[in-house]
């Protein structure tokens, strides 16, 4: 092959390249006008209507989350919902939240010793935006060497939506929502319908605690629970060898 036919080659191949980009961001286009919008709309209108209801019902549901090294932390959900929906020309975003009042007499009542661990339970509450020592005693230097701890607070719950033109999917970032923390999802925008936004309001409305998440197999589970057990021990021996 002479040079011509090389070079000839190779405006042939970038020519198909650029067509199949324009083709690419064409198709990109038609899914956010006809199936992302419509979608995003239908999302927002559904939210609407759960905050509102919710509201008006004042519902209320219990649930609890697993602090490690503490245990389980047992909130009720405030019933006044927010939400805001800004549609701006190649991107959206949903907005949701609440908050939930951590019902204290429900948590644990731990009793902890030495000024480490004192500190390790309290900084562990705290990190979640909680409180809850209780019956403090000190020592000469007016540290906490011991104290009992019950949780007690509020905590913030919220659902971003988000999505853009240019990006492959809807993302669903989620704070305190499935457990203390942050997390996301994405789908399709042809996956926003009505059986996901009834999963969606369900896992709100605090019915279930998972979304778009596969539950773990028992076994898988339990490996996880002993490798947390194994580490609390480890934790609470450099503790007490700190504190020697």
């Amino acid at each position: 092959m002479g040079l011509l036919d090389e070079l000839a080659v190779e405006a042939e191949r970038r020519r198909a390249a650029a067509a199949a980009e324009v083709d690419q961001a064409a198709e990109r286009d038609r899914i956010w006008r006809e199936v992302t919008l419509p979608g995003m709309a239908a999302l927002a209108d559904y939210l609407k209507q759960l905050s509102e209801t919710l509201g008006l019902v004042e519902h209320r549901p219990r649930f609890a989350y697993p602090l490690d090294g503490y245990g389980d932390v047992h909130a009720e959900v405030e019933p006044s919902y927010r939400l805001t929906n800004e549609p701006r020309g190649h991107q959206h975003t949903i907005q949701f939240e609440f908050g939930a009042n951590v019902v204290s007499e429900a948590c644990p009542s731990m009793a902890v010793s030495g000024i480490s661990r004192v500190k390790a339970i309290a900084g562990l509450l705290q990190q979640k935006g909680l409180s809850g020592q209780l019956d403090p005693k000190y020592n000469d230097n007016r540290e906490v060497i011991e104290a009992r701890f019950q949780a007690r607070g509020k905590f913030p719950m919220k659902l971003e939506v988000f999505a853009e033109q240019q990006a492959d999917g809807v993302q669903f970032r989620m704070n305190n929502l499935d457990g203390f923390g942050a997390s996301q999802r994405r789908y399709r925008g042809d996956q926003l319908n009505a059986e996901l936004f009834d999963a969606l309001g369900r896992f709100l409305a605090r019915e279930t605690l998972r979304f778009g998440g596969e539950t773990l197999a028992d076994p898988v589970r339990q490996k996880l629970q002993a490798k947390v057990a194994r580490d609390r021990e480890l934790r609470d021996w450099s503790e007490r060898i700190e504190e020697q």
